[in-house]
């Protein structure tokens, strides 16, 4: 994850060299995340051949969205080809740490 401070917070995932997607004009797809604390959606767009990018408005929800990310779940790329499921493993400190310093630019 990236942070363009006070503008968005980008989420890549990147698939190993096996997937091949389409990248027609930036295709739209949608990301579902569900974690033991939560799910929720967003919009992203697949970049390359192998890689898919959500921007995230720099705000309190996506924090908290982030958040859940970090405590692990699944997550769900909804593409043609269809994707395999992407399991989510708990963050550790770096996690943690990263989560601080967004919220150190919101407030």
């Amino acid at each position: 994850m990236v942070v363009n401070r006070g503008s968005t917070i980008a989420i890549q995932i990147v698939f190993d060299r096996s997937v091949s997607l389409p990248t027609i004009g930036g295709l739209h797809v949608s990301l579902w995340f569900t974690g033991t604390a939560g799910s929720w959606g967003a919009g992203g767009a697949i970049v390359s051949r192998n890689r898919v990018v959500a921007l995230l408005p720099l705000n309190d929800l996506s924090v908290a969205r982030v958040l859940l990310l970090l405590g692990g779940g699944s997550l769900n790329v909804a593409a043609q080809p269809s994707l395999p499921m992407l399991r989510v493993i708990p963050s550790d400190m770096e996690g943690q740490k990263w989560f601080a310093c967004v919220q150190r630019m919101l407030v």
